[in-house]
C-alpha cells in the first residue's frame, strides 16, 4: 500500500509540474440580422477574442432563427449561420476535427409574435442566434498536491451524495428523514412558460404537493431557489418577457415563494433566490433533456 500511495503522489506532481491547467466551459453568442447569416460588428470582434483563448476545442455550434418566415426556410436559415460560424473558425486556422457539432436548429423554441419585447424589431433579435460552447485552458495553472501515503486500511465506500448535489425526490413519497437542513430537493414538473414566471397548468399538482408538504411540517423553513438553462454559467439571470427584467431565474422562484403565500405559508419560513445558469446540472446541454433538467426550481431545507 505504501508503494501504490508513493506511486500516486509522483504520478500527480509530474502532472502539475509538466504544466496542467484547468479547463473551463463556456458558451459565446453570435447575433444576426433579420434574413441573414453574415457575421457583422461586435460578434465578429467576440468571435475573434475567442480564437485568443489558450487550447480552444470540444466546440459545438447550434444556430436559430426567430419566428419570422416559414419552417422549411428558418430550418435552411439556421443551418446557413451554423455553417457561416463553423467556416469562419476554420478560416481562422481552428481544426474541423475541433468542431464537435454544427447545427441548425430551425425556429427558437422561445420565439412568437406574442415574445416579442422590442417593437421596432419585426422578430426577436435575441432568437436569430448562435450559440457556440467550447472548453478551453482557463489559463490558469493547477497547483501540486501532495499526497501522504497512508497505511494500508480498509476504505469506506461512499454513498451519500456531495453536499450541494440536489436530491431528486418525488414530493407525494417525501419522508420526514428526507427534510434534513442543508438538502437541495429538486422540485419535478414545475413547468414554466417560455421566457416566464408563468406556471403551466401541469404545474398544479406539483405546486399543491409542496404547499401539502410545507402545512404537514409546520416548522419547515426553505429557500425557494431558481434555475435556468441555455445562458453561459458566468452570464447574466435569463430575460423575463413578462416583467421586461434580466431576473428571469428570480422571478420564478419569488412565483414559488408567492403561490404558498397566497395560500396562507407564513413568509417567515420562506425565502426566495435566482442562480441565473451558474449551477446547471449538465454544463453542455447536448439535449432538450439536458436543458429541462437545467431550467428547474429547488428548495433547500434551512431550517426544521
Amino acid at each position: 500500500m505504501r508503494k501504490s500511495g508513493f506511486t500516486l503522489t509522483l504520478l500527480l506532481t509530474f502532472l502539475f509540474m509538466s504544466g496542467a491547467f484547468a479547463q473551463i466551459t463556456d458558451t459565446l453568442k453570435v447575433y444576426f440580422e433579420i434574413n441573414s447569416c453574415s457575421i457583422k460588428g461586435g460578434d465578429l470582434n467576440s468571435l475573434n477574442q475567442l480564437l485568443e483563448k489558450p487550447n480552444l476545442r470540444d466546440i459545438k455550434i447550434f444556430a436559430y432563427t426567430d419566428f419570422l418566415g416559414s419552417f422549411e426556410y428558418n430550418q435552411q436559415l439556421s443551418e446557413q449561420r451554423a455553417k457561416s460560424v463553423s467556416d469562419f473558425l476554420v478560416a481562422k486556422g481552428i481544426s474541423r476535427s475541433e468542431i464537435l457539432e454544427s447545427r441548425g436548429m430551425g425556429i427558437h423554441r422561445f420565439s412568437s409574435y406574442e415574445n416579442r419585447r422590442n417593437q421596432n424589431d419585426r422578430g426577436i433579435r435575441e432568437h436569430r442566434v448562435v450559440e457556440l460552447i467550447y472548453t478551453c485552458d482557463s489559463g490558469v495553472e493547477a497547483k501540486a498536491v501532495e499526497i501522504t501515503p497512508v497505511e494500508e486500511k480498509t476504505i469506506p465506500v461512499i454513498t451519500t451524495a456531495p453536499e450541494d448535489e440536489p436530491v431528486i425526490i418525488d414530493l407525494k413519497t417525501i419522508k420526514e428523514t428526507d427534510l434534513v437542513e442543508g438538502n437541495n430537493i429538486v422540485l419535478k414538473n414545475i413547468i414554466f412558460e417560455g421566457g416566464t414566471p408563468t406556471f403551466k397548468p401541469e404545474s398544479d399538482e406539483a405546486l399543491e404537493d409542496l404547499l401539502n408538504i410545507m402545512r404537514e411540517y409546520p416548522n419547515l423553513k426553505i429557500e425557494i431557489q431558481g434555475h435556468i438553462c441555455c445562458e453561459s454559467t458566468n452570464g447574466p439571470d435569463g430575460y423575463d418577457y413578462v416583467n421586461d427584467n434580466n431576473k428571469l431565474s428570480e422571478n420564478r422562484a419569488r412565483a414559488v415563494y408567492e403561490y404558498l403565500r397566497d395560500n396562507g405559508i407564513e413568509t417567515s419560513r420562506m425565502t426566495y433566490r435566482g442562480f441565473g445558469s451558474r449551477y446547471k446540472l449538465y454544463p453542455l446541454e447536448r439535449t432538450s433533456y439536458e436543458q429541462s433538467q437545467n431550467r428547474r426550481v429547488e428548495i433547500r431545507i434551512t431550517g426544521k
